[in-house]
């Protein structure tokens, strides 16, 4: 949760309240290679952040190909937003 605190902290000051809550709502979780961290056809309810390692954002075409769109490595943000 360090690094979550110290990239928000670089766009703006953070009380000690508002360190706690996020601290409250915030849990660390390990995926292993192969994991997913969303499923095809289900609406996401958590947004993640990659503290190490890379994600590989893919999709599955119509023919059944699966298809790399884009990969989120470390200090980011990670969401399904297509899942909305």
């Amino acid at each position: 949760m360090q690094q979550l605190i110290e990239l928000l902290l670089q766009y703006s000051p953070l009380t000690k309240q508002q360190i706690e809550l996020i601290g409250s709502k915030t849990e660390t979780r390990k995926l292993k290679t192969g994991d997913y961290f969303s499923e095809a056809g289900k609406t996401a309810n958590e947004i993640g952040f990659v503290i190490n390692g890379i994600f590989r954002v893919c999709y599955y075409s119509k023919d059944g190909n699966e298809i790399t769109r884009y990969f989120i490595d470390e200090n980011n943000f990670l969401v399904d937003l297509n899942s909305y």
